[in-house]
């Protein structure tokens, strides 16, 4: 084996490497600053120290037969199942759940530059020789981790506000929970959900009541933003989030008051500016509880990122403004029936059975929820009012008369085409809800010509008339072509077999 490289000539391989990510070795530090690729806009930053990335090396030696088999980047959910359960360092596990190709990158970047082998973008090789040469000259430098003592050499940079929204049942909170999230570990994640009667007290903490030893005290009670900020500040090799749902169903500037000011962040993710607290109580409860680590100025740290969810087509929620929202970066979650490349749906499964007079549909929620959205659209109805795959669950579509007179009707007759348009769904002989509701209940049809022909047309439509015998007959012609869909099933719908 050829004699390693030292850590000056390490450097200066790295530099050479063309790439979309940066890496940067600070040995002084005992850290490692690398980017992402900016693909969603600028370039995000993070820090890893030499310990934490010596400890993944050593995990990934005791694996080595799992990954020897895997050289190339894939995806983000493969690459993130091979590092499960494989890591033991915290900041290492955050790192390959939340950025994992630039993780991935930055083994594969070190590993080529100390053994001075050739470096392909999204190309790795676990040569078990080539890591034992990585942890070899790692080890030089880590000695003993805890003898860094800068704190901010080793906090995780990369924090962000990132704000999901789309159209009701979209998988808002999913994307957050299940994609972002994923790997996390629930101590450092926060969550809060707000609503109209949310107010600045309630996030930031505010003094509140208790009993200690059976005497009444006030002491301060951390809302959901001073607690995240507390976990923050405390573990600075973790990346921490604060998650807020329904973000603007409060008058969001009005909660964050004075944090506001915060959410301007520099390139690290660290807050542009600080600010004090204007409630004392607050000032001396983050001393207690953090000692020396509280500087006395309140900021959001590079490793406490801020996810939020909106839905702006529902009717009860704040408008925010343009200052708050440029603080922001937006993701938008589009309407999407469409599985991964297997061809499974991506929605709620289950049937509904739809009256249309003497006839009834059985029909999949996923046909049903296009054909209604098609005749939204071309009624020029915005996409976020449309029904989203998961708008229902599996679970709901079991209560056919639940689901329909209880949520999807109320939410399409009340929400949707509360202003005007309603008869481009529903039938122009119907004027109130409560109207809607009895027609259905009494076998009545309830839907327009219009949808009634999208539902037809869908490929899980199946059309039953009353008389197996002969279709009924409409003055178009309509209602006997959709009764001839289903001539010869052995299912008979009636009004009172639609109600199981």
């Amino acid at each position: 084996m050829n004699q390693a490289p030292s850590i000056e000539e390490v450097i200066s391989n790295l530099e050479k490497m063309k790439s979309k990510l940066t890496i940067e070795v600070k040995p002084t530090h005992r850290v490692v600053n690398f980017s992402n690729e900016g693909g969603r806009g600028a370039k995000s930053y993070f820090t890893l120290t030499l310990g934490s990335i010596l400890t993944s090396y050593k995990n990934i030696l005791d694996n080595a037969k799992e990954f020897e088999a895997y050289t190339a980047w894939t995806n983000d959910t493969e690459w993130r199942a091979r590092f499960r359960g494989k890591l033991t360092d915290p900041q290492a596990i955050t790192m390959a759940g939340t950025q994992t190709k630039p993780f991935l990158i930055l083994l594969a970047k070190l590993i080529s530059a100390v053994n001075e082998t050739p470096y392909n973008e999204g190309q790795v090789s676990w040569n078990q020789e080539h890591i034992q040469s990585v942890i070899g000259l790692l080890e030089s430098y880590v000695p003993q981790e805890e003898n860094v003592d800068t704190t901010d050499s080793i906090r995780q940079t990369g924090g962000k506000n990132l704000l999901i929204y789309g159209a009701p049942g979209t998988g808002k909170s999913h994307r957050i929970n299940k994609e972002l999230l994923q790997g996390i570990q629930d101590k450092d994640i926060t969550k809060t959900v707000f609503h109209s009667e949310t107010q600045n007290t309630d996030f930031i903490g505010c003094l509140k009541p208790s009993m200690n030893a059976g005497a009444l005290e006030y002491s301060f009670q951390p809302g959901p933003f001073s607690v995240a900020l507390k976990k923050a500040i405390e573990n600075p090799k973790n990346m921490h989030f604060l998650v807020i749902e329904e973000i603007n169903r409060a008058a969001a500037a009005a909660v964050f008051g004075e944090v506001f000011q915060l959410l301007d962040r520099e390139a690290d993710g660290h807050s542009t500016y600080k600010i004090q607290a204007t409630d004392p109580m607050q000032t001396k409860w983050l001393e207690n509880e953090l000692g020396e680590k509280f500087s006395g100025d309140i900021t959001i740290p590079s490793n406490l990122s801020l996810y939020a969810t909106m839905n702006s087509s529902d009717q009860g929620v704040m408008p925010m403004d343009t200052a708050f929202k440029r603080r922001w970066a937006f993701e938008y979650i589009a309407i999407n029936f469409s599985g991964p490349a297997d061809g499974a749906d991506k929605c709620a499964s289950g049937k509904l059975k739809i009256r249309t007079g003497v006839k009834g549909f059985s029909i999949s929620w996923k046909d049903f929820a296009l054909a209604v959205n098609k005749v939204l659209a071309d009624t020029h109805i915005p996409e976020d009012r449309h029904l989203g795959p998961w708008f229902v669950t599996a679970e709901e579509l079991t209560d056919q008369k639940s689901v329909l007179t209880g949520k999807l009707f109320m939410y399409l007759w009340d929400d949707v085409l509360r202003h005007g348009k309603r008869h481009e769904l529903f039938s122009g002989s119907i004027t109130t809800y409560g109207a809607l509701i009895n027609a259905y209940n009494k076998g009545q049809k309830v839907f327009t010509e219009r949808l009634t022909e999208e539902l037809s047309n869908t490929t899980s439509a199946v059309t039953y008339s009353s008389s197996k015998e002969e279709p009924a007959q409409s003055s178009n012609g309509n209602e006997a072509r959709m009764a001839l869909v289903a001539e010869t099933s052995a299912e008979y719908i009636t009004p009172q077999s639609l109600e199981s």
